[in-house]
């Protein structure tokens, strides 16, 4: 009974995160999950409680960000846009449901997640590494650099941010993140009012 049990489960959980990403979630219901699961409507409410739910449950943390946020600071930006980039190609395995997330944002337990999951991947492990008292704020802002590209390419679908050179992209969008890391490097990756070598004196 219990692997049964367990069973069904797996195949309701399989069947939503498969609807979630394709469709999103505001065209998937209850129904054509169960359908596609092989199960009852009934039962999908008796495991999950909601369809919110559901989707809550198929959302989990993006693991590798917590471990670029912990892995050297001097390349952290680039490294960070490189991953965003990746998760956000076409045919990466949960793509489509960091997109099904913020397209349900407008529900407070969806909102929470979000929060919750920014707090725990980005914000909490990179604001113990920073330094100053604007440590906090400058985690945050980071994390919500992060969200602009995968928001913009996912749910606005910027055809041509999306196709734009990813080398490129990265060393602009990756210099941009580290001026937040390390306010040193100006975004440019020179010192704080600093010229380029290249670059002619100021009279």
């Amino acid at each position: 009974m219990g692997n049964v049990t367990a069973s069904s489960r797996d195949r309701i959980f399989d069947a939503a995160r498969t609807l979630f990403e394709r469709d999103g979630f505001a065209a998937t219901g209850v129904r054509e999950i169960a359908a596609r699961a092989g199960v009852t409507p009934a039962l999908v409410i008796r495991y999950y409680g909601s369809k919110e739910a559901l989707l809550l449950a198929t959302m989990g943390a993006d693991e590798t960000i917590t471990q670029i946020v912990r892995g050297p600071l001097e390349d952290l930006g680039r490294e960070l846009v490189r991953h965003i980039l990746e998760v956000s190609a076409p045919g990466f395995a949960r793509r489509g449901v960091f997109g099904a997330l913020v397209r349900a944002s407008d529900r407070e337990a969806v909102r929470q997640r979000l929060r919750q999951t920014a707090e725990v991947t980005t914000i909490g492990p990179l604001r113990e590494r920073l330094d100053g008292p604007d440590a906090d704020l400058r985690a945050r802002l980071v994390s919500a650099a992060l969200l602009g590209l995968i928001t913009a390419i996912e749910i606005f679908g910027d055809t041509d941010l999306a196709s734009a050179d990813a080398v490129r992209l990265t060393a602009i969008y990756g210099s941009t993140i580290q001026s937040l890391v390390d306010p040193a490097c100006g975004g440019t990756g020179h010192a704080s009012g600093s010229l380029p070598s290249s670059a002619p004196s100021a009279p």
